[in-house]
Parts: structure tokens; sequence; C-alpha cells
């Protein structure tokens, strides 16, 4: 058993397994820590020698511009287009063959005005690409959207008021020409008979075009029956007239057959032409109106609905294929009165429509229509599917309940399409009509 002189470990054999000294040498530090010590040094030694930079300089600075830096396809396809546009402007600049009419003066001020305007539209690529002028700038510099946003304003800004600014400059001659045209005869087309003429003109300081008519001669039969200009005769111009006015009537009946083919909704003519009346003050434009479909009927007659801006009407129509109203989400926006108007000894009656028989009133708070006529006898003929309506009296009393009424002389009831009856009007009598009800009424005694 040997003592270790180091560490005064007690071991056996040659070395202590507790600091790795010799049984007969004393060691400042184990050997595997001088060996760690050692290996650690050789590690940062070789951390320590400079390594060879890679050439990348030349393609960080290419996806440092704007459309390629994020390497996706499409954006550099518009860079790229942009870069291409930007080149055209900026070769248009030493294109001076338009300016050869100004003085020098004037030509370095649009020069001057142009490159101003060239750099508005390339000021997003120098100011918005990762290059070593954005990290320097305000406002672009912190790369954040909303602060570039406010910095190519500004930019913009500027440009528009130099720009402004620099066309100050131009001479009282360049003001002048801007308000003058001096123009040139580049093109003539002279007059006939028939046909006007025409001359194309072109400004020599702006390059302006205008295009003066000049009247048609006319014939002239000063000689006889016999045009001195087109050598025609009078017969022959009127044929070549007759022919030419019956293509445009063929031609303009073909339009109106293919436009009231286009318009057909109804196979009756008559319902057709007043639904297609009712539109046009509707403000319905009829040319959008696809299709109108049959519903179920109403008390009064058919009805129908159509669609229009995406949105619901419904038509109602009478029995003798009219249009009555037109609803539009429920609400009226049309209502045919044409019918309504006395005449002759005739009155026509329509629930919920005035006409010129009715007289609004106001019962618990609810409106509405009496419908009076002159004392006497009458054929009442019914306009719709069924009819019912009372015969009066004008006056109202309070009910035990509270509300007001009136005493019926008389109820009639009409459930065919143009049946007829016959009623008498006294005085202090009117005619109340119920939901649906269409009536005429004649008087006949």
């Amino acid at each position: 058993m040997a003592i270790c002189k180091n560490c005064k470990y007690q071991y056996d054999g040659n070395f202590c397994p507790q600091c790795g000294a010799a049984n007969d040498v004393n060691i400042p530090l184990t050997f595997l820590q001088e060996q760690e010590q050692t290996h650690s040094r050789e590690f940062s030694e070789q951390s320590s020698i400079p390594v060879a930079p890679v050439k990348t300089e030349k393609k960080e600075k290419a996806h440092a511009l704007l459309g390629f830096r994020t390497n996706k396809v499409w954006k550099k396809i518009l860079s790229i287009l942009y870069i291409i546009f930007c080149l055209i402007m900026f070769i248009s600049l030493f294109d001076v063959s338009q300016d050869k009419h100004l003085s020098f003066r004037d030509i370095v001020v649009d020069k001057i005005g142009d490159i101003v305007f060239l750099f508005s539209i390339i000021s997003p690529y120098i100011f918005l690409s990762n290059t070593k002028i954005r990290n320097k700038l305000p406002l672009f510099k912190n790369h954040k959207a909303s602060l570039s946003f406010v910095g190519m304003l500004i930019v913009w800004t500027l440009c528009i008021v130099i720009g402004m600014s620099v066309d100050n400059f131009h001479s009282q001659q360049y003001e002048f020409d801007k308000e003058n045209h001096s123009f040139t005869v580049i093109e003539t087309v002279d007059p006939n008979c028939i046909d006007v003429g025409k001359i194309k003109k072109e400004c020599d300081i702006c390059k302006k075009i205008e295009v003066d008519e000049v009247a048609a001669l006319g014939h002239d039969f000063s000689n006889g029956e016999k045009c001195l200009r087109c050598g025609k005769t009078k017969n022959e111009l009127t044929q070549a007239a007759t022919t030419k006015a019956t293509k445009a009537q063929k031609t303009e009946k073909a339009t109106q057959k293919q436009t009231d083919k286009k318009h057909k909704f109804f196979n009756s003519e008559k319902l057709n032409e007043s639904f297609i009346s009712a539109c046009e003050e509707c403000n319905i434009n009829i040319d959008e109106v696809k299709q109108v479909v049959q519903t179920e009927d109403g008390v009064a007659g058919p009805r129908y609905y159509f669609y229009y801006n995406y949105e619901k009407y419904i038509v109602y129509c009478t029995m003798e294929e009219r249009v009555k109203s037109i609803t539009k989400n429920l609400v009226k926006i049309y209502e045919n009165t044409e019918e309504l108007q006395a005449s002759q000894g005739k009155y026509r009656m329509v629930y919920d429509q005035k006409g010129s028989t009715g007289k609004e009133i106001i019962l618990d708070g609810n409106s509405y229509y009496n419908y009076y006529v002159p004392t006497g006898k009458y054929r009442v003929t019914n306009r719709s599917k069924t009819s019912m309506f009372y015969i009066a009296s004008d006056k109202y009393y309070t009910n035990l309940d509270g509300y007001q009424e009136n005493d019926i002389l008389k109820t009639i009831n009409m459930s065919k399409y143009m049946e007829t009856t016959v009623i008498e009007i006294s005085e202090g009598y009117h005619i109340e009509l119920v939901h649906g009800s269409d009536i005429e009424l004649e008087k006949i005694g």
C-alpha cells in the first residue's frame, strides 16, 4: 500500500488513481488536467486562424434590390419589367426630335422636369431596396412599412413641388405657343355631291391633330337632267335614294323585330306593352330583366315576379291584361291609375286606389277609401276574378266596443269576371270595396 505524496491518497500500484501522479514524483497538476489544457490550447489556436471569406458580396447586392429580397419568382418578374420601363423612360430623355421648335432654355427646362418625373418613378427602387443608402436615411432605415410609406409620400410630394417650380422657368414664347397652335395641313379629302370633305391638320408646336369638315357640294343640275359634278341623272339618283330608303326600312324592321323578341315577356301583347310602360315609369332597365315568372294568382287577377338588381319585384295584373301595380320588396312603387278616371257616366273603382271617386277616411286610426258617385241607378261590371262591395251609410257612430262603424244597406258579391248587376245609390250612401275588388259603374238612370 502506497501513499501519494501529492494528494495523500492511499492506493496500490505505480500511479495514484486520484491525481495520476507517480508514487515517487510530486506533480503540481494532474496528468489529465495537463492533457486537457494542452488540447484546449490547440483548439484555440486552430479556431483563431483566419478563414478565407466566401465571395457573396455580389449575391447579397442582388438580393437587396426591390423585388429580389424574398427570392419569389413573380416579384422578380415584376421588378425586371419595372426596370425595363424605367430604362425606356430614361432613353426617351435623349429624344429631342419633338423639341426642335423650342429654344435651348426651354429644352433644358423640359429635360429637368422629365428627370424629376423619372426620379419620382424610380424612387421606390432607390429608397426601398436594402442598400447602404436606405440604411442611412431617416424613416427608411428602420425597415418599417408604415414609416417607409410616409417617406415615399414625402419624396413624391417634393418631386411634384420641384416639377411645378421648374415649369415656371419656361420662356414667354413657350407659354404663348402652348395656347396658340400653328397648324399644317397633312391630309385632305375633297367633298362631293353627297359626302362631306375632311381637312386633317397637325400643330407644328405640340403635334396636336384636328380634323375640319367641309360641307357636301350637292348636285348641280343647272344644264339639265344630269349633274355636272357626278354625272348622274335625276332618275338614277331617285332610284338610288329609294333603294337606300328601302334597305334602311328593312334594317329598322329587323332591328325592331329582334328588340320585340327580346322584350317578349307575356303571350298577351297588351299585357306586354303595359308591363314595359310600367317598368319605364319605375326606371327599370327592361334589357336587364331576363325573365318574368307567373306565380299564384291574386284575388284580383294574375300575379308575376321578376328579379332586377338582385331585388324581387311582384307584378299585379288585372283580368283585362294590364299591369295594376308593382311592388319592390313588398313596397308599392307603381300604380296604374289611367283607367280610374270618370268618363261619360262611367266610374272605375279598384280596392285601395283612390281614383276619381275615392275619398280617404280615418277610422280607429286606420286609413280607408270610400267611393262616392251621384245618386241613381248603375250597371255594375266585375273587372276582377271576384269582387265584393257594400252600399253603406255616410253616417258613422261608435258601437258598444268603442269602435266606429256605419250601417250597411246592401252587400253585393260578384264571383265571375265580367259579371254584371244593377244597383241604386241613394242620397247619404256610398260604396265600400273589399280586398281585391275591381268594379266599373255605368249610370243607367
